[in-house]
């Protein structure tokens, strides 16, 4: 028989129960899997501060969906002095991307899927909570629009200097006011936190030819290859992991100049590399 040790948390259910860690397979789904790290931010000790109410959002009349889709579609003029500047910096900040009337249906769109997802109150109701959902775009065809947009996939590829992108990961996540600091957990990143669907290159394969009817779909190995200066590659590699959505800034600040302390090691010539292998998937319709 089993000896069920003390529990970390009392979120944990099942054999994620059974040990003060949850080194082993995760059995809940991916929500519960939030609701679980946030519990690591647990800082009951420290001051707690005032919450601070944000500007109301502006009052303006929101597009259609078809002057959505037209915006989606329609080229952004990136200009020379732009993409110069991101491939010296490795970043770019481009303004008027997207209207404030699309932003604002994406918004609406996002608050109504996690208020029905988790029978939550957003913009002031729920509190202390960090809400996650994956894999929308297969079922929402605003979020489609969105994440498919040509709009928005030629800025990446324009900036990259390729011909073409494609989707790494997509995840909405909301932070709730009120989440804490994350602590150290020996743990973080031997869980499997992915959707459900797809833990499996077979199982994402099946997905996706259901998805996109007739079409051929390889998946293959590659690697995600970054070169920078430390400081500039630090930001970028951390928007890697999960940890760096939940640090508050004085942790987030740390964790930035431990990693540019590190590339700076591992450098050469002021610039370094972060480099992280992934899967790619490709899907060629018929023509």
């Amino acid at each position: 028989m089993i000896e069920k040790t003390p529990q970390r948390n009392p979120t944990l259910v099942g054999d994620n129960a059974l040990r003060s860690d949850v080194n082993q397979p995760w059995e809940q789904d991916n929500q519960a899997w939030w609701d679980w790290y946030v519990t690591l931010a647990d800082n009951r000790d420290q001051p707690i501060g005032k919450l601070q109410c944000t500007d109301p959002l502006p009052a303006i009349e929101l597009p259609s969906d078809d002057d959505i889709a037209e915006e989606l579609r329609t080229p952004y003029h990136l200009t020379p002095i732009a993409r110069e500047r991101f491939r010296t910096n490795g970043y770019i900040k481009l303004r008027g991307v997207l209207s404030p009337g699309a932003i604002l249906r994406l918004r609406q769109e996002l608050v109504q899927l996690l208020s029905e997802a988790f029978n939550a109150v957003l913009d002031g109701g729920t509190t202390e909570r960090f809400l996650s959902l994956e894999m929308v775009w297969l079922d929402n065809p605003l979020m489609r629009a969105f994440v498919l947009s040509p709009r928005l996939a030629k800025i990446a590829a324009n900036l990259l200097d390729v011909q073409r992108v494609r989707l790494y990961h997509d995840n909405v996540l909301s932070k709730e006011p009120g989440c804490g600091l994350q602590q150290e957990y020996p743990s973080y990143g031997a869980v499997d936190m992915g959707d459900a669907r797809v833990r499996t290159t077979a199982a994402l394969a099946a997905l996706m030819q259901e998805f996109f009817d007739g079409a051929q779909v390889a998946i293959e190995p590659a690697v995600v290859s970054l070169r920078a200066a430390p400081d500039l590659l630090a930001r970028e590699a951390a928007g890697f992991f999960y940890a760096s959505f939940v640090l508050l800034a004085p942790a987030h600040t740390q964790m930035l100049r431990e990693l540019e302390a590190l590339f700076t090691a591992q450098g050469l010539d002021g610039r370094s590399r972060f480099a992280m292998p992934i899967n790619r998937l490709v899907v060629q319709q018929p023509s």
